[in-house]
């Protein structure tokens, strides 16, 4: 899974254990965030005005698939867009 929402991913058997042990920093550039206009949905790029990486909170785990590879995966938690990408959201125009 990509994205786990902060509000519930602790209720979630599958975060229990990186809930607990394995949290982290994952380094982005940007992320997308769905407007919805009359056509559908339009995927929208935000990203700091520098260019700069910034860190979101995350969980990570190892485990085994069914043929007994070693998996290495990882999420980002993730909330409601606060005040200052809604408003970009709501002044922007996709193209």
């Amino acid at each position: 899974m990509i994205n786990a929402r902060s509000e519930t991913f602790d209720e979630k058997p599958s975060y229990r254990n990186a809930f607990m042990k394995k949290r982290c920093i994952i380094p982005m550039d940007s992320f997308y965030e769905w407007k919805v206009e009359e056509n559908g949905k339009v995927p929208m790029r935000i990203k700091m005005k520098s260019n700069e990486l910034f860190g979101v909170a995350g969980l990570w785990e190892t485990w085994k698939n069914s043929d007994g590879q070693t998996i290495h995966s990882c999420t980002i938690l993730t909330t409601e867009a606060n005040s200052l990408v809604k408003i970009f959201m709501i002044g922007c125009q996709s193209y």
